[in-house]
């Protein structure tokens, strides 16, 4: 039966433990990084205590965010359980709900961690935009750049790039893109909507810090990747191309 081989599958994530923290239980819940959330019950009363263990947190700091703020308590108050400084935290009743705790304190905690990394991956492409934008002024009259380009792609869904730039008879299409899962999913996304070279769009994607390998494997099958200190260069190389 089908069932079966899915609760098997969906049974290797089911790890309980004791620890010194109480109860860890390993859920299908994922961090921006894809490692499971963790969660831990303890005896508290009558019911249960349950927490992430500071684990949104934790991922945050892995991604260079040094609190998680109003976004820790925006994902407590929309999954209906507490903030306790960084810790995700849940008190239940009785045993019954057990499963609808664990699920709130792991949703939370990962909604959390994500909203954290988008923050920073929006941070880090506004700081990487103007400096592309230094780079296609150089090359190309501030007349002819747009910022905030829409173009519409294959699919017809209009994305949106950070910079779109005439060429001669086509025109070039700019992203900043961070190292961050975040960034790099939605730049791919959108690059791989758009028309090939031979209906005139050149593609450009231009990072400061140095992606994963993965990652930038992932983004040259669908864009020209360059660094933000040879920008100028890559512009003119994928105009003339």
């Amino acid at each position: 039966m089908i069932c079966d081989t899915i609760r098997a599958a969906l049974a290797d994530g089911d790890l309980c433990e004791v620890t010194d923290r109480g109860a860890r239980i390993v859920t299908h819940c994922l961090y921006p990084s894809f490692e499971p959330v963790e969660v831990f019950v303890s005896p508290y009363g009558e019911g249960f205590r349950i927490t992430d263990g500071g684990g949104a947190a934790a991922a945050a700091y892995l991604h260079g965010r040094d609190e998680l703020g109003k976004v820790l308590a925006r994902e407590c108050a929309r999954f209906g359980v507490e903030c306790n400084g960084d810790v995700v935290v849940v008190e239940v009743g009785s045993s019954e709900w057990l499963r609808s705790g664990i699920l709130a304190v792991a949703n939370a905690s990962a909604a959390a961690a994500i909203s954290a990394l988008e923050r920073v991956a929006v941070a880090a492409e506004k700081v990487l935009a103007e400096k592309i934008f230094e780079g296609l002024r150089r090359v190309v009259s501030p007349s002819q750049i747009a910022r905030e380009y829409e173009h519409r792609g294959v699919s017809g869904k209009r994305w949106r790039f950070d910079f779109g730039a005439t060429a001669g008879d086509g025109v070039l299409l700019v992203n900043a893109i961070a190292p961050h899962h975040v960034s790099v999913s939605a730049k791919y996304v959108a690059f791989a909507d758009t028309p090939a070279n031979d209906d005139g769009v050149k593609k450009l994607a231009v990072y400061g810090r140095r992606l994963e390998t993965e990652d930038a494997a992932l983004i040259t099958q669908v864009a020209t990747l360059v660094s933000v200190e040879s920008v100028e260069a890559g512009i003119r190389r994928a105009i003339a191309s």
